[in-house]
């Protein structure tokens, strides 16, 4: 009897580590969704000083995002735990931002995040339900993505999708 408790907390702790690396390959794969776009072979018009216009890999990442905000299968749930995102039940559930005072904010959170002194403007920012923004620089992560910054309306930091 003990050795069938051992073998099922064995097999429960295997499926919780399996679980765990499912989870990370599917934020890989989304993230690498239409979003391999480096910073120099980038066109686009600066509507303002810090927001950025829209462009494909804008257009491609809204609709990444609002997949993930609004998906109501058990993956896009985890996901939005990982990435501190909410459930969006309201339209539109992503936006992209080009408010010039919006975008200064974000722009001053991903400075402060950096703290190289170096300036992060024109960006991409967006608006996740109306308790989130994901920001981007065009910055190229370690897996060769651009990468998008995630905050709360206060522009705190929460979390990274590369």
């Amino acid at each position: 009897m003990a050795r069938g408790r051992d073998l099922s907390q064995q097999c429960n702790s295997l499926r919780q580590r399996m679980a765990t690396c499912y989870l990370a390959a599917v934020i890989v794969a989304l993230s690498a969704c239409g979003s391999r776009m480096p910073r120099v072979n980038q066109t686009e018009t600066t509507l303002t000083s810090s927001c950025r216009a829209g462009n494909s890999w804008s257009q491609k990442t809204t609709g990444e995002l609002r997949r993930t905000v609004t998906g109501t299968d058990s993956l896009s749930s985890r996901l939005r735990a990982a990435l501190q995102l909410p459930y969006v039940a309201t339209s539109p559930a992503v936006e992209h931002v080009l408010d010039e005072a919006e975008c200064s904010r974000a722009a001053a959170a991903l400075e402060t995040r950096y703290a190289d002194g170096v300036s992060r403007r024109p960006l991409w920012v967006f608006r996740i339900g109306s308790t989130r923004f994901g920001v981007s620089d065009g910055t190229i992560g370690a897996r060769g993505n651009i990468m998008v910054r995630i905050f709360d309306t206060s522009y705190t930091y929460l979390a990274s999708l590369d």
